[in-house]
C-alpha cells in the first residue's frame, strides 16, 4: 500500500523537523538526568535526583536579602523554592570565631526526594528531633559543613582565609590519622578518596588542630582513577585503592597524608599486577611475618594476600614498597576451610563462584571479615584455624549478627560501645550504629542529599565524627552539644547495592568522563 506524501521538499522538511523535536527531547532528558564533568571540578556539578547548585562562599552580610529562610517543614518535605538559597552556616568549635556561611544557590527545579513516612525509629535511643545543616540530628548533636567539592575549604583564621585547592569531587573512603608534626600538637588529618575515573581521582587532606580548626587542605594524590576505599597503617599512612572498571588496571596507592614525604604517594607491591580494588586491611601480629590484604570489587577478583621477603619495622615506609609473596584466597565450602595459593586463575573461579564481588575488608585480632556484596554475605575468617563461616547481610550488614559486633567492639575497641556505619540507597541514607547486642541507633539522616553517605571516621578523642554526602559533595562534621566523646568505633566493612552487573557498572562510570 502507498502512501501519497507530497513533494520532496515536503519529505525533507519533515524529516528535519523530527530530527530537531528528538535533539531537543534528548538534551532535555540529558539536563533533567544529569551529566558532570570532573575536568570541570569548580563549577557546580549536575547529579541525577537532585537540583544542581552552585555554592558560594560568602560572608553573613554578602547577599542579605537575597536569602530565603527555609523552615523544618519545608526542609522534612524537601520543599525549596525556585532560585531559594539555602544558607548554612560553618560554626568554629570555638565561639570567639567569625562565623563563615555556605549558600546554596538553587539554580533549577528541586526534584529532592522526600520522606513520605518519616518517623524516627521507634527502637532507637536518640529520636531524630533536631535540624541542623540540612541533616535530621538525634537529640544533644551538631553538625556543620566542613567542606563542599569544587569549592575553597575556609580555614579557621581572623582573616578568611581559604585553600588554594578546591576540595576534591565525589569523596569516598577515608580515615583520620594523628598529625605528627610538633607545630600541631593533638592536630589529626582527615585523608579522603576522591572517586573520580580516567585519572582525575586521588586523595585530598585536611589538617585540623586538637580544637578541630582547619588549618590546611591540600591534594596528596592526583592522577589517578576511581580512589574508591582503602585503608590505614599502623605508621600513619593511608593506603588507596583504585576501582578502575574501564581498564581494570587499578593500583593501591600509600599515600602521606601531610603530603611532606617525596614523593607523597607511591604505588605498593600488593595490587600492582592491577586490578578493580576496593578495600586494605593487615594484620601485624607476628611483626617478622606481617599480612596485607586487599578485596577486589569484581566477579572474578579474589581476596589478595601480600607477605614481605624482609619486613624492617624501623623502616614501616617502605615494608609495602619492597619484593614479597602474593597469595589468593580459596575457599573450601565443603568443610567450612580455606588456604592460599599463588594461581591467580584459580582463585579467580573461586572468587566468581564463592565470594565475588568483594568489598570492605577489616581484621580484629585473629578474625578477618570481608563483604561479597553479590553473595549478601560476609565472611568471618579465623586466621589462625584456617577455617571461616558465612552469614546473610540481606537484613543490613549488621541485623541479627550481634555476635560479629561483639567480637569487634569487646576485643578490640576497649570502652567503645557503639559501632558506627553507612548504607547507601533510600530515603534514610546517613549514620547508623548497633551495639554490642546487636541493637539499633540513628545519629543522623537526610532527605536533602543524593543516598550514600561515605568517608565516616572518627577523631581519636572520639568527639567528632566526619562523613560525605558523595554525590553532593559535602563533608560534614558531627558533635556533641556536651563536646564529650561519641564512645563510637567505626568498621571497615561498608558495601554497596549489588543490582548492577559488571558491565553497567562500567557504563555508569563513563558517564563520569
Amino acid at each position: 500500500m502507498r502512501y501519497h506524501l507530497g513533494n520532496r521538499n515536503f519529505l525533507k522538511s519533515l524529516l528535519a523537523a523530527a530530527i530537531t523535536i528528538a535533539l531537543a527531547s534528548f538534551r532535555a532528558f540529558y539536563l533533567v538526568r544529569g551529566a558532570w564533568s570532573p575536568h570541570a571540578q569548580q563549577k557546580s556539578p549536575r547529579y541525577k535526583g537532585i537540583v544542581s547548585r552552585q555554592l558560594l562562599e560568602t560572608t553573613p552580610d554578602d547577599n542579605a536579602n537575597a536569602n530565603t529562610t527555609l523552615t523544618s517543614r519545608q526542609l522534612r518535605k524537601g520543599i525549596t523554592p525556585n532560585n531559594a538559597q539555602d544558607t548554612y552556616t560553618n560554626s568554629s568549635s570555638d565561639s570567639n570565631d567569625n562565623e563563615r556561611e555556605y549558600t546554596a544557590v538553587a539554580r533549577e527545579t528541586l526534584t529532592i526526594n522526600t520522606f513520605t513516612n518519616f518517623q524516627p525509629p521507634s527502637d532507637a535511643s536518640f529520636g531524630l528531633n533536631t535540624l541542623d545543616n540540612g541533616l535530621f540530628l538525634a537529640d544533644g548533636i551538631t553538625a556543620r559543613i566542613v567542606a563542599i567539592s569544587g569549592h575553597k575549604v575556609p580555614y579557621h583564621t581572623d582573616g578568611g582565609t581559604f585553600s588554594t585547592t578546591p576540595f576534591h569531587a565525589r569523596p569516598d573512603g577515608a580515615t583520620i590519622v594523628p598529625d605528627p608534626r610538633p607545630s600541631n600538637p593533638g592536630g589529626y588529618i582527615y585523608v579522603s578518596n576522591s572517586e573520580v575515573p580516567h585519572h582525575n581521582g586521588g586523595v585530598g587532606a585536611l589538617t585540623f588542630t586538637a580544637q578541630g580548626q582547619i588549618l590546611d587542605y591540600r591534594r596528596v594524590l592526583t592522577g589517578s582513577t576511581m580512589n574508591c576505599n582503602g585503608g590505614k597503617t599502623w605508621f600513619g599512612a593511608w593506603i588507596s585503592c583504585e576501582e578502575d572498571f574501564d581498564e581494570e588496571n587499578g593500583n593501591c596507592w600509600q599515600v602521606d597524608p601531610t603530603g611532606v614525604r617525596v614523593p607523597p604517594a607511591q604505588p605498593i607491591t600488593l595490587g600492582s599486577d592491577g586490578g578493580v580494588f576496593e578495600a586494605f586491611a593487615y594484620d601485624i601480629r607476628n611483626p617478622s611475618k606481617p599480612r596485607f590484604y586487599i578485596t577486589e570489587d569484581t566477579s572474578w577478583g579474589p581476596l589478595r594476600r601480600f607477605t614481605p621477603d624482609a619486613p624492617d619495622f624501623n623502616k614501616p615506609w617502605e615494608v609495602l614498597l619492597g619484593p614479597g609473596q602474593t597469595e589468593y584466597l580459596l575457599l573450601n565450602p565443603a568443610d567450612g576451610t580455606f588456604f592460599w595459593t599463588t594461581d591467580k586463575n584459580v582463585a579467580g573461579q573461586n572468587a566468581r563462584a564463592f565470594y565475588p564481588n568483594s568489598e570492605g575488608i577489616d581484621v580484629s585480632g585473629n578474625m578477618l571479615f570481608f563483604v561479597s556484596k553479590v553473595r549478601h554475605t560476609v565472611f568471618e575468617l579465623d586466621l589462625d584455624a584456617a577455617t571461616y563461616v558465612q552469614k546473610s547481610t540481606l537484613g543490613g550488614l549488621f541485623e541479627g549478627q550481634p555476635d560479629i559486633l561483639r567480637n569487634l567492639l569487646d576485643d578490640n575497641n576497649g570502652d567503645n560501645t557503639l559501632l558506627l556505619f553507612t548504607e547507601d540507597g533510600g530515603d534514610r541514607a546517613g549514620i547508623h550504629a548497633r551495639d554490642s547486642d546487636g541493637n539499633f541507633y540513628v545519629l543522623c539522616e537526610s532527605n536533602l542529599f543524593q543516598p550514600e553517605t561515605t568517608g565516616i571516621a572518627i577523631t581519636p578523642d572520639g568527639t567528632r565524627i566526619y562523613f560525605a554526602y558523595q554525590n553532593d559533595g559535602i563533608l560534614y562534621e558531627l558533635r556533641r552539644n556536651d563536646n564529650q566523646s561519641f564512645r563510637v568505633a567505626a568498621l571497615n566493612l561498608k558495601t554497596h547495592p549489588a543490582e548492577m552487573t559488571d558491565a553497567e557498572r562500567r557504563k555508569r562510570h563513563r558517564r563520569y568522563s
